[in-house]
């Protein structure tokens, strides 16, 4: 197991971030039931990076869905989407396309994931707005 690591509930997790980043209840839809072995903080600052990247990119009415998938979890949202140009490039330090001192969110999720031996891919939800799976190696 990962030093310092726990069994974390990502439902758990994932509500008590979105609860704390001040989300509306109703727009966070958790399809999950697992318990993965991660640092808690590393996680917790995956899902604040990428709570506060849907807000900003798709506006406070988003709906963030968080689910499991073979290999992890994912993070995604109703919004715009990212194109596909820019899914290799939104994780670079500095990059960011809204607002000023914005593009270091993602690259510190894609950074904490890194450390933890995961890597993060972006991609596209099911509604076309921004997915990015988490996936634990």
């Amino acid at each position: 197991s990962i030093h310092g690591s726990d069994a974390v509930d990502l439902s758990e997790m994932a509500e008590e971030v979105w609860r704390d980043f001040g989300g509306p209840e109703e727009r966070l839809h958790v399809e999950t039931d697992r318990t993965i072995e991660a640092s808690k903080d590393c996680l917790r600052l995956i899902f604040e990076r990428l709570f506060d990247n849907a807000v900003v990119h798709a506006g406070e009415d988003t709906t963030v869905t968080v689910g499991d998938t073979e290999t992890g979890f994912y993070v995604a949202d109703d919004g715009p989407g990212i194109s596909e140009n820019d899914r290799d490039r939104i994780f670079e330090q500095g990059y960011g396309t809204v607002r000023e001192g914005e593009g270091y969110g993602l690259f510190v999720a894609d950074s904490a994931a890194a450390a933890h031996g995961w890597e993060i891919v972006a991609g596209e939800s099911e509604s076309g707005g921004a997915r990015f799976d988490i996936r634990a190696r």
